[in-house]
């Protein structure tokens, strides 16, 4: 494993998430390495569950070796997985050639802190399961039945790295551990869930037109719409008003993240900070969102740019992570992420 406070294989964190690897190398020297090998690991298992040159069965199967090699805790990479070829993306096929380095990597974490990335990905991996068993592809729109699968969907996905990213921090940090944990845990949950929704709704057409709706099929039929109405340009904008209800649900979401990045104490700087930049990313793109003119356009590109993303973490590494200043940075953002 890399030396105290060094973050492991820098090279291929920087080419899998821009934002991620941007924001990983300001935590707290303690956890940048268990919080980037968590993140790489279930990066490799994502790739593994959407990569479309294999059956979803044979997706199943890697994933089922992956959480058993996850289980033994020894550093043994699962078995061979790549019998129908490497994904035509090169940096997933890059990061799936390193998966042995990864869980050698694993197994020499300490023992709590692969014990929490063991947990973590167990409920990822499985959310990825899951998800396989709804859209197993082959032809055919399928969707999620209820809002409750929604949510459960987003805690799945993300909610439950919100509370490893809370739960590792307290293990390593005693200003954190000595604040009452489960109410920061519930926030960090709900802050996971909100980044996940935004994304949830972002790709709703690159999702429909793979086959998969996320739009609960109850919600679309008190619109008197099917999931296959989406499609058509003539008939899903009856569905923006659903759309509206889950972006005002990750409004919501991101107020108690907000409540969550100001409980974190003002002396875990880094941490304040890190957590601030994954919230405001996910305001900015809930901005983009809301001023989008067709939510099921599939040739609109929402994705906040780089230069703004660069001068987030510019300007608030310079201002620091005061109650004043994140108090006014997110009243700015909430507001152009408000209706």
């Amino acid at each position: 494993m890399s030396r105290s406070g060094e973050l492991p294989f820098r090279e291929i964190l920087r080419g899998t998430s821009r934002s991620f690897y941007l924001s990983v190398r300001f935590l707290p020297a303690a956890t940048r390495a268990p919080v980037a090998l968590a993140y790489l690991l279930a990066r490799a298992a994502d790739t593994l569950a959407d990569t479309a040159a294999w059956p979803a069965e044979e997706r199943r199967a890697a994933l089922d070796r992956y959480r058993e090699a996850l289980g033994r805790d020894d550093g043994r990479p699962p078995a061979s997985f790549a019998t129908r070829g490497a994904p035509t993306d090169r940096r997933e096929a890059a990061l799936l050639e390193r998966v042995p380095d990864l869980f050698r990597a694993y197994g020499e974490l300490d023992a709590p802190d692969r014990s929490r990335v063991r947990a973590v990905l167990g409920t990822l991996t499985g959310g990825m399961l899951d998800d396989l068993r709804r859209f197993p592809g082959g032809g055919g729109l399928r969707a999620l039945d209820t809002a409750a699968e929604l949510d459960a969907y987003t805690y799945a996905v993300a909610g439950c790295v919100g509370e490893f990213w809370t739960r590792l921090h307290a293990d390593h940090l005693p200003s954190l551990a000595a604040a009452p944990l489960d109410p920061l845990v519930e926030r960090g949950v709900r802050l996971g869930k909100g980044l996940q929704l935004v994304n949830v709704l972002r790709d709703l057409p690159r999702d429909l037109t793979a086959g998969r709706c996320y739009l609960p099929r109850e919600e679309l039929a008190t619109a008197g719409l099917a999931p296959e109405d989406l499609l058509d340009p003539t008939r899903r904008a009856r569905a923006r008003p659903i759309v509206a209800v889950w972006l005002e649900r990750a409004a919501g979401h991101f107020a108690e993240g907000f409540a969550y990045v100001r409980a974190l104490p003002a002396a875990e700087r880094r941490l304040r900070l890190c957590s601030w930049w994954l919230l405001a990313l996910g305001l900015d793109t809930l901005a983009l969102l809301r001023q989008a003119a067709d939510p099921f356009d599939p040739s609109a590109l929402v994705k906040v740019g780089r230069g703004p993303v660069y001068k987030l973490l510019f300007f608030s590494w310079l201002r620091g992570a005061s109650d004043a200043y994140l108090a006014g940075a997110y009243a700015r953002r909430a507001s152009a992420a408000s209706v």
